[in-house]
């Protein structure tokens, strides 16, 4: 059972208020650190339907499958290959019906299938109407079995909200979440690791973007300090950037109230196909970069709510303004203003402009711990 505790203010001077405003704070502190991103081979002959007569004439990978080629059969009527995925109950079987000129094509994400009909072209873009809307059935299974498993949120598309999607790979999904500049290192490690897995067969990019969010305690908890400057640091203990404004007891929204603290902080920014959303989600768990669902565990942040990742459908989900939510346990309320912080469309959108990873992180930590030192003398 916990138990609110009245909030006290610090006594003295509160250490650096307000000190993002001060000129030259940022300097040093990289606004984007570019990961890496991790590419397979992929081909796509531009061959007519009728004259596909092997898999060399085929897509190599196509939305959830890579191409198997033992799986390629034509007649008279025309021809059918599937492809496949690491995940079972996973994979695409298209047709190709040479009077109608058509194509069938049904595409299973662990067990959930649909089934899309369309009129043929030469570059298989056509296949892309599958994704006019998102499946229903996808994204109730995977808010379902990923908010089961990790301390996440999934934000499923809503009735009648367009889908983006692109070939071959349709539909790309995006996770942020916070990441103290302490565990920037285990990004690259993470990179490495999905580097050489396999059964990634598409596309993976990971960035860490410096963002900004609030979070409103509704609870004191043993790891949450009800003393303003210790809350400071607490929050600067936590992401490595100490907050903006100093923690104090605020309404935050009709009926609740708390300690709000409105944080700076790097957010973990990764894209992948639909199909990778799986894989990628472990390889991030692994290596200590979301935590696990309903954890009794507290003592590592990201077992926390205001660590929680959200996943959603990208590029809807980076563009999201003002996103809310509320924990199951009613103990904290985050808000995110945008996700992308202070980094642009057009910065994020050029990798190659960017530091390499090691002297961004390198930068970022000198920084961190110049400020802490800082910030101790001033105590």
């Amino acid at each position: 059972m916990t138990h609110t505790i009245p909030f006290q203010a610090g006594r003295g001077t509160h250490p650096r208020q307000d000190c993002s405003e001060s000129p030259g704070f940022w300097d040093g502190l990289p606004r984007i650190i570019n990961i890496g991103t991790i590419t397979r081979e992929y081909s796509a002959p531009e061959v007519k339907q009728s004259h596909v007569f092997s898999t060399n004439d085929l897509p190599s990978r196509l939305f959830m499958g890579t191409l198997d080629p033992d799986s390629f059969q034509r007649n008279d009527s025309g021809w059918r290959a599937n492809y496949v995925d690491a995940d079972p109950d996973t994979g695409v079987s298209l047709e190709y019906f040479m009077k109608e000129h058509r194509h069938a094509m049904t595409q299973r994400w662990r067990g959930r299938e649909v089934i899309t009909h369309c009129r043929a072209d030469e570059l298989y873009r056509h296949l892309l109407q599958a994704y006019a809307v998102f499946p229903e059935s996808w994204d109730s299974k995977a808010k379902e079995e990923f908010e089961a498993a990790y301390n996440l949120k999934y934000l499923a598309t809503g009735p009648g909200d367009p889908s983006f999607a692109y070939f071959p790979d349709g539909a790309f999904m995006a996770i942020i979440n916070p990441v103290p500049i302490a565990r920037l290192r285990n990004l690259i490690a993470c990179r490495q690791a999905m580097e050489s897995d396999t059964a990634i067969a598409s596309f993976v990019s990971l960035k860490a973007v410096l963002g900004i969010s609030m979070v409103g305690y509704l609870e004191n908890y043993p790891e949450v300090p009800n003393n303003s400057t210790e809350h400071y640091f607490h929050e600067f203990s936590l992401t490595g950037i100490p907050p903006y404004r100093e923690p104090k007891w605020e309404r935050i929204d009709e009926g609740l109230e708390g300690v709000v603290a409105r944080r700076y902080h790097y957010n973990i920014f990764v894209v992948c196909p639909f199909r990778e959303l799986g894989r990628v989600l472990t390889h991030l768990y692994q290596h200590s970069l979301i935590g696990k669902a309903n954890a009794d565990d507290t003592s590592d942040c990201f077992s926390r709510p205001e660590f929680a990742a959200i996943v959603g459908h990208s590029p809807a989900l980076t563009g999201l303004r003002n996103y809310r939510y509320l924990d199951s346990k009613k103990s904290r309320v985050v808000v995110y203003p945008v996700f992308t912080g202070r980094a642009t469309m057009e910065e994020l959108s050029k990798p190659d402009s960017l530091p390499a990873a090691e002297q961004a992180i390198e930068q970022a930590e000198a920084w961190s711990r110049k400020l802490k030192h800082q910030l101790t003398q001033e105590i």
